[in-house]
């Protein structure tokens, strides 16, 4: 499991440098949870995540996903973590990684 996690890891960090939006909803499990601005909302579809990406990865979620080292992930019976929480993710049954969730305003540890 560490190794599909770590790998998953570059794959994300991969997309994100090259900014790739499609790719990134391709590693969602649907529908994902995503908070944004203290509100929780289900995003049932691709479509719908695209249409709301921006406001989804923002620049928090980007810095917690390049920040992120592979040493360093968080896991539990949830799944593992990215940060502070901004993105947690988790082996499905056919043993692909997917995104269960993403944080768009995850208190940061170097916020004060």
């Amino acid at each position: 499991m560490a190794s599909k996690a770590k790998a998953f890891l570059a794959r994300l960090q991969h997309i994100v440098r090259t900014k790739d939006k499609k790719k990134f909803a391709s590693l969602i499990h649907y529908p994902v949870l995503v908070f944004v601005k203290d509100h929780e909302a289900k995003i049932s579809s691709r479509s719908a995540f695209l249409a709301k990406y921006s406001s989804i990865v923002t620049r928090d979620v980007r810095h917690a996903l390049l920040a992120q080292t592979a040493d360093c992930l968080f896991g539990n019976w949830q799944g593992m973590m990215i940060g502070d929480g901004e993105v947690w993710f988790y082996p499905e049954s056919d043993g692909q990684m997917r995104i269960i969730s993403i944080i768009s305003d995850a208190p940061r540890g170097d916020k004060k």
